[in-house]
């Protein structure tokens, strides 16, 4: 885990440029050794456009941590109505 934050860190202040970081961190409950992070879009097409632009102008991204990977996961949710990002 200390790698993937590591390589994580160095690369998240420049993709945050194209699109708001909600939150990135592990899990310290539950399944263990998880890195989580969190995207605010106003849509999916927004998601799949700001997506495929931080692969082509940030440098590094995704970050290289595919040697740690056994398992990714991708949820789309919509925020609750008392959610500020609505």
């Amino acid at each position: 885990m200390p790698t993937v934050l590591e390589r994580f860190g160095k690369v998240i202040p420049a993709r945050t440029k194209i699109s708001p970081l909600v939150f990135a961190g592990q899990t310290t409950v539950g399944p263990l050794n998880q890195y989580i992070h969190v995207w605010a879009y106003k849509d999916a097409g927004e998601r799949e456009r700001l997506r495929a632009e931080a692969s082509k102008t940030v440098e590094g991204w995704p970050p290289a941590t595919r040697e740690f990977l056994v398992m990714q996961e991708n949820m789309i949710v919509t925020p609750a109505p008392c959610a500020p990002f609505k």
